[in-house]
């Protein structure tokens, strides 16, 4: 299963969802890899993520996120649709500087 699928690509920025469950259980180390070398080749400036579908979320799923947002320090990372329960993880494990944006 798939973490995140592909919504829109634009020459300048790429739109992904994350789907269903980030969770330990769910989240394999190769679907990681997957995911930042999809970014990585296309080279955008603006990465947007809808976390809309998230149903469940750990600190796994958390460290996911955290990790798109810091995997190039020279694009920009916006956070979009943050359900509930994931705000309030962020809230108890990130600092300030880390809050996904």
């Amino acid at each position: 299963m798939k973490i995140y699928k592909v919504v829109a690509t634009q020459e300048e920025s790429i739109t992904i969802a994350m789907c269903d469950d980030l969770t330990f259980q769910t989240i394999k180390k190769a679907s990681i890899a997957d995911l930042l070398r999809y970014l990585r080749r296309k080279h955008a400036q603006k990465i947007i993520v809808d976390c809309q579908s998230i149903r469940r979320i750990d600190s796994c799923g958390l460290a996911l996120l955290t990790e798109i947002q810091l995997y190039n320090k020279k694009c920009e990372t916006k956070f979009i649709n943050q359900p509930e329960h994931l705000l309030k993880l962020a809230e108890l494990y990130l600092n300030r500087q880390q809050k996904l944006q």
